[in-house]
């Protein structure tokens, strides 16, 4: 093959050429690109500013409608925060006032059972070997014993159902005798039995009721209307309450310290001691004179005049009976025992001590009962 000259061709004119030519392309299109990713920066600004504005406008309707619904609901929210408080108060109260009731209770168990302990000591300490009992001695025991452990109630429920029982007998004992004195099967036997039966029914619900819900009830008041109603005796309550008042009002008298009242007291429980000491119940003397101590008055300086007084009124008595000695009296009069004679036949107790406590001891030879109370008195 025959040899053909060819120039030399630069393969790198072509592409460095086309470079050459497209730089004024290139730089358009990347202004237009740069302008192009502005526009978009731009627009994506706009999407989120306006994101932006409607989410706060969203949050500020949602703001304003919360804040609607809050002053709308917040009395509610206040009401029912109150009903709670009130409720949890209540409660509260309601718990403590169970706790109360519950302590009452178990106090008023503890006090009912000190009351039949005192009955039934009573039962047993005042019956002799024999069966007998001494009533009198057994219910001043009690009385006692009720005003030192229980509370005034107890003593009050106690002197009525004593008082109550004594006359409820008595009725009872007169119907009999009015039925055995009418002709047996007549009108007015009959009427006798039939006012028996009524007046001990009425007088067992009386006293079961009594028992059962106290004295100071509605169910206690029907029922002592009905008994006393029924056979027209006086309730014993009223006597009990009545003597009660009267001497509060003389202790509150008393109590005034001014020189008159302390003359009246003086007076009064001079009396009071006297009446004692003439009735010889042991209990109510030391009373008498645990109220004298209290007072500031030794009883010992009084007992003798005392005595003294209730001997001259036996005298006065007798006299009234048996006729005034002197020339016109009667040749068979009866004399009357000396001062010192009658004293041995009243057999007294001791002068207690201050501060003792009446207690039954012993029983003498002679059938009285011996007390102690710290110095050889009732």
């Amino acid at each position: 093959m025959p040899f053909q000259y060819q120039p030399r061709v630069n393969p790198y004119v072509g592409a460095i050429t086309d470079l050459m030519g497209r730089g004024t392309e290139a730089r358009s299109r990347a202004e237009l690109s740069a302008a192009e990713a502005e526009a978009g920066g731009q627009l994506r600004l706009g999407d989120i500013t306006q994101q932006k504005w409607s989410g706060l406008g969203q949050n500020i309707g949602q703001g304003i409608d919360a804040y609607v619904t809050e002053q709308r609901e917040a009395p509610i929210r206040e009401q029912e925060a109150r009903l709670r408080g009130l409720n949890i108060e209540r409660t509260e109260q309601l718990l403590a006032a169970g706790k109360v009731e519950a302590a009452q209770g178990e106090q008023d168990r503890q006090r009912d059972r000190t009351r039949d302990r005192i009955l039934a000591t009573a039962q047993t300490r005042f019956t002799d070997p024999n069966g007998e009992v001494d009533a009198e001695g057994a219910t001043a025991w009690v009385q006692e014993q009720f005003a030192l452990q229980l509370p005034p109630s107890y003593l009050e429920a106690y002197q009525v159902r004593q008082r109550a029982t004594e006359e409820h007998g008595a009725l009872m004992t007169s119907h009999e005798a009015r039925a055995e004195e009418a002709q047996l099967g007549s009108d007015t036997h009959r009427l006798e039995i039939e006012r028996l039966k009524e007046a001990d029914r009425l007088f067992k619900e009386m006293t079961r009721i009594d028992d059962t819900h106290g004295l100071d009830t509605p169910e206690s008041d029907a029922a002592h209307l009905a008994y006393y109603g029924y056979t027209r005796t006086a309730d014993p309550r009223i006597a009990i309450r009545e003597g009660q008042l009267d001497r509060e009002a003389r202790i509150k008298a008393a109590s005034m310290g001014r020189t008159a009242d302390l003359k009246d007291r003086r007076a009064f429980l001079s009396a009071n001691y006297q009446g004692a000491l003439a009735g010889g119940n042991r209990s109510a003397i030391h009373k008498a004179e645990q109220a004298l101590y209290a007072a500031s008055i030794d009883p010992r300086t009084l007992r003798e005049p005392l005595l003294q007084n209730i001997y001259d009124d036996e005298i006065k008595r007798h006299n009234l009976r048996v006729g005034a000695p002197g020339a016109l009296a009667d040749p068979g009069r009866e004399e009357f025992s000396t001062f010192d004679d009658w004293r041995l036949t009243a057999n007294l107790p001791d002068v207690s001590t201050l501060g003792s406590v009446y207690e039954p001891g012993r029983i003498r030879r002679n059938g009285h009962p011996r007390h102690r109370d710290g110095g050889g008195g009732c």
